[in-house]
């Protein structure tokens, strides 16, 4: 970190880490509360490693393989396979960096999944395109008694080297539209990286606007399940901290005393701020609020 800031030191984390590590690194957000450490595993339900789950995750990887071959992708996959041996190939011999081929593997499901993605999102647009406009008292049902407002929020994420976008808007509990904002972000890591990221942008903006007793609603169930227990302090079951734990604390801090609530949705209901911040992603858009 730059002393005395929150931001990395980019220039020297890029100077003794290799390039990809210091990608993840960078576009991991920092929160504003100083809190401990918290080291994150993203592949068990208590976030911690476990050496089976680390087996586990190698294996799947393999038979994730083998079964898009056996779904007659192999044409698709091969391509990706050989693309990703020929940039690895090339960053043996010119920086002399080795990968495991069970990342050469595991990146090309990646690339695969992500031109599918990209293929399903158009025609996933053209259909919502043909819809009628949502109504936006539906989400009245979600909201508890006390909210004044409601508050959508979305994120639009393509990979971990594009820029992301966030969209949000603010509703007067009647379903009067009073303001939206939306804003490229700089990459992220994951999609519920982005997902808390829109999050707490528009937690910290409506604070800033002294709207008190909003009430939140997103698209992305695990963020509103960690979310909830970081709120309700439960203790069940131990409390998950993932990628997104820093991000959360500062939601959760500016939650307290503005009587902010949060709840999920499904995204087919939340068409505004999926295109707001799928527009804003697109064109690298700057930060914009509008008012009506």
């Amino acid at each position: 970190m730059i002393e005395g800031t929150k931001n990395w030191n980019e220039q020297f984390i890029k100077s003794i880490i290799r390039e990809e590590d210091a990608r993840y690194i960078l576009n991991t957000r920092v929160g504003s509360i100083t809190c401990q450490d918290t080291p994150v595993w993203n592949f068990t339900r208590t976030g911690e490693y476990t050496v089976r789950s680390g087996y586990h995750l190698c294996n799947q990887n393999v038979n994730e393989l083998i079964s898009l071959v056996k779904k007659d992708k192999r044409e698709l996959l091969n391509f990706f396979i050989g693309w990703r041996v020929w940039k690895k190939r090339n960053n043996l011999i010119f920086q002399q960096k080795r990968d495991h081929i069970v990342k050469v593997i595991h990146d090309a499901i990646r690339d695969l999944g992500q031109w599918e993605e990209a293929n399903s999102s158009l025609k996933q647009q053209c259909a919502r395109e043909e819809r009628p406009k949502e109504n936006p008292l539906q989400a009245q049902h979600t909201m508890p008694t006390s909210a004044q407002y409601y508050c959508q929020v979305d994120a639009s994420w393509r990979n971990d080297e594009e820029v992301a976008g966030v969209g949000w808007s603010l509703h007067s509990i009647q379903g009067n539209q009073l303001l939206q904002g939306s804003s490229s972000i700089h990459a992220t890591n994951t999609p519920r990286e982005a997902e808390t990221e829109a999050l707490r942008m528009a937690v910290r903006q409506v604070r800033a606007l002294a709207f008190s007793k909003v009430h939140f609603i997103s698209d992305c169930k695990s963020l509103m399940d960690e979310l909830a227990q970081h709120l309700t302090g439960a203790t069940i079951v131990k409390v998950r901290n993932t990628e997104s734990f820093s991000m959360i604390q500062d939601i959760v801090e500016a939650s307290k005393a503005n009587g902010y609530t949060f709840s999920y949705m499904s995204r087919n209901r939340l068409s505004l701020v999926d295109k707001l911040a799928k527009n804003a992603r697109c064109n690298k858009q700057n930060y914009v609020i509008t008012w009506f």
